[in-house]
């Protein structure tokens, strides 16, 4: 599963495609959550783009997120603060 539930928030496993048409969470394959970013991998613009999408979906402040391994690779691993679980699960529609 690519969500895990520490005391302060949720650790979360991302691949990321950058430079997609859009920006979007596929699905979770593997033990990975799928995105797409239309940011390119440079300069950190798809990490940030990451974040942002995350954000959006979540309901949550961009500062909440932390990304926390993989900065330069397609799957990263990012830190979701002050989130329980299981409203993870219900924002990103996980049964």
């Amino acid at each position: 599963m690519p969500l895990q539930e520490t005391k302060n928030g949720v650790v979360i496993k991302v691949k990321v495609q950058p430079k997609a048409q859009q920006d979007e969470i596929l699905s979770i394959k593997g033990d990975r959550l799928r995105l797409r970013v239309k940011a390119p991998p440079q300069k950190g613009k798809a990490n940030q783009a990451c974040i942002n999408l995350l954000a959006k979906v979540l309901s949550l402040n961009k500062r909440e997120i932390k990304l926390i391994s993989g900065v330069k690779a397609r799957e990263k691993i990012f830190f979701i603060q002050n989130m329980r679980l299981d409203d993870l699960k219900e924002r990103l529609g996980i049964p």
